[in-house]
């Protein structure tokens, strides 16, 4: 009788020993790690039977897409007008009854807010730059694709006061001591040299990308327009990304951003392009801001490039016209003319998008017809594409001129 007690109580040991020690591992024992500290290949897979299709299906954040017009004809929109629900409805209204389809958003502005307070970009939220000018951007974007709108980012890259006001270890500093600032819009600005600045600017896009936005338009992509300046990150680009036989330039500096840029969006399926002065396609120079157009067009992955052909923005007797504001359709037509040219010498595929005026700088005051010529301007050189800019958000005087 002991006996077969004794060898009902091994039985019973044996089989329940095994199942003890697998379902807690002893604190010593070596275990395959990720680099994110987890055990890999776990013995239990909630997704287990699942296809590699849906699995990925099931991982892939869901984001809405319009499909791409072949032209696009668009409005700029700073946050503010998104998030006011009547200023929004009148505009989307706007596009459903004209031949526009495209609205280019904020969502870093020139003052370096993100148009919205519950972004994710840890640096966003360190430096308060999340604002509350869109009450959900998510909601925003469901609008436009139930509109068929194509959503469009604007993200301002290098003017960023809220960057050189939190991290002035980041930012352009004066030759005199401090932060500089730039006159007039009293705003402060990263330094281009910077790959902390560049890594933020490029979250921020792609966590725009990851909202729907199904292009990243980087604007401010320069050097400001002033010489003199301390650049503290300078020396650590040269180091960094040039040969000991290339030579230094700021033109170089924002190609490699671009390229940069580029690379670590692309694989969120999204257009990567660049607003650029219009005046870079009448001279040979970057300006002094960087922007040169040949070196810019060549960083790989960049697609198109937006050049403000605003005729207010052009020096009197700029192609022998007296006062360019007065002849938009010329100014216009010559402007794109030298951008086509330039490109075509170089083979680039890069696509021309302009800027078009729609606001009042100086005389004549502009209406309807004064857009309509610059629009026309373009088509007659085969560029159909075109953006609207009026810093208001005000086009509803403009309506006329859009068919």
């Amino acid at each position: 009788m002991k006996l077969t007690k004794i060898l009902l109580i091994t039985l019973v040991a044996v089989l329940i020993l095994p199942a003890c020690t697998q379902s807690t591992p002893p604190e010593n024992q070596d275990t395959d790690l990720d680099e994110n500290g987890s055990i890999e290949n776990p013995v239990e897979d909630e997704n287990q039977g699942e296809t590699e299709e849906e699995k990925e299906e099931k991982e892939e954040p869901k984001t809405p897409q319009v499909s791409r017009p072949e032209d696009l004809k668009g409005i700029y929109l700073t946050g503010n007008s998104v998030g006011h629900p009547t200023r929004f409805t009148e505009l989307i209204e706007l596009i459903n009854d004209t031949e526009l389809n495209t609205m280019v958003i904020d969502v870093k502005d020139d003052h370096g807010d993100i148009s919205y307070l519950d972004t994710e970009v840890e640096f966003a939220l360190d430096i308060g730059a999340n604002k509350n000018k869109v009450s959900s951007m998510e909601e925003a974007m469901e609008r436009l694709v139930e509109n068929d709108i194509y959503p469009l980012a604007r993200v301002v890259v290098f003017k960023d006061g809220n960057l050189g006001r939190e991290r002035p270890d980041l930012a352009i500093q004066d030759p005199n001591g401090g932060t500089w600032v730039e006159g007039g819009s009293n705003v402060k600005w990263g330094d281009p040299h910077s790959e902390e600045v560049w890594d933020y600017v490029i979250d921020v896009a792609i966590e725009a990308a990851e909202l729907g936005f199904q292009e990243i338009q980087f604007d401010y992509i320069r050097f400001p327009n002033k010489g003199g300046l301390v650049y503290p990150h300078k020396e650590a680009f040269i180091e960094n990304h040039l040969d000991e036989d290339e030579e230094y330039s700021k033109s170089i500096v924002i190609k490699t951003f671009a390229e940069y840029a580029a690379s670590r969006l692309e694989e969120y399926d999204v257009d990567v392009t660049a607003d650029i002065f219009g005046m870079i396609g009448h001279t040979t120079g970057d300006m002094g801001i960087g922007q040169h157009l040949e070196t810019l067009v060549s960083a790989e992955g960049l697609d198109a490039i937006y050049p403000m052909v605003y005729p207010s923005h052009y020096n009197h007797n700029n192609y022998g016209l007296e006062n360019n504001n007065a002849h938009p359709y010329e100014t216009v037509n010559y402007a794109l003319e030298e951008f086509q040219e330039r490109l075509e010498e170089v083979n680039s595929d890069v696509e021309i998008i302009p800027w078009l005026q729609a606001f009042t700088m100086g005389e004549p005051a502009y209406g309807p017809e004064e857009v309509r010529l610059q629009i026309e301007a373009g088509r007659d050189l085969g560029i159909n594409d075109y953006i609207l800019w009026n810093s208001g958000n005000v086009y509803a005087p403009y309506k006329d001129a859009l068919k």
